[in-house]
C-alpha cells in the first residue's frame, strides 16, 4: 500500500500520519498508520465531546488514549467498519491487546435462522461479524492489519 503521509506522528516520530479535511465542516481528522491511533479536531482535551465519547467506549479504548498537548486533542486506537470487514483493537488491558480483522458474513436461507434478532419474533439478522474467522495482528503491526482489512474490502467490492 503506497501512501503519501502529511504529518509527523507523536507515536513513531516519523512522517506516518494521514490528514483528512472535511470541506463541509472544516474539521480535520488524522490517523497514524504506524500506530493505528486516530484523532479529530473535535476531540479536544477536557471537552464535553471527549467526556461523552468516553461514556460509550470500552475500557481498553479509555486506557490506551493519548493526550497530545501539541495538537490539544486526544488520540484513540482506530476501528474501521465496512460491509466487508471490521478492523478493531481487541484485548483485556492496555498491555495485553492486538489488532483484529473480522470478515462480515452475509446470511441466507436456513443459516439466518441461527441468528434471531432479540426481542423481534420472526426477524433474523442478514449478516454477522465472523469473529471465529478473525485474523490477529500484533499491536505494533497496524499496517499489516490495515492491509488485510483492505484486501477483504477489495475482494468484497470486486465480487459485488
Amino acid at each position: 500500500m503506497k501512501l503519501d503521509f502529511d504529518e509527523m506522528s507523536p507515536f513513531s516520530n516519523e512522517k506516518t500520519v494521514l490528514l483528512e479535511a472535511d470541506e463541509k465542516t472544516n474539521l480535520e481528522s488524522r490517523i497514524c498508520i504506524a500506530s493505528g491511533y486516530t484523532t479529530r479536531d473535535e476531540w479536544k482535551i477536557g471537552s464535553d465531546v471527549v467526556a461523552d465519547y468516553h461514556e460509550r467506549m470500552t475500557e481498553l479504548m479509555r486506557d490506551t488514549k493519548y493526550e497530545d498537548d501539541e495538537l490539544g486533542t486526544v488520540w484513540y486506537l482506530s476501528s474501521m467498519s465496512t460491509p466487508a470487514a471490521l478492523l478493531y483493537p481487541n484485548g483485556a488491558s492496555a498491555n495485553q491487546w492486538k489488532w483484529e480483522v473480522s470478515p462480515i458474513e452475509y446470511l441466507v436461507g436456513e443459516e439466518r435462522a441461527k441468528y434471531p434478532v432479540p426481542g423481534k419474533e420472526g426477524e433474523y439478522y442478514t449478516s454477522r461479524v465472523a469473529t471465529d474467522k478473525a485474523v490477529n495482528f500484533d499491536k505494533s503491526d497496524f499496517r499489516s492489519a490495515l492491509e488485510h482489512f483492505y484486501a477483504l474490502v477489495n475482494e468484497y467490492y470486486g465480487s459485488n
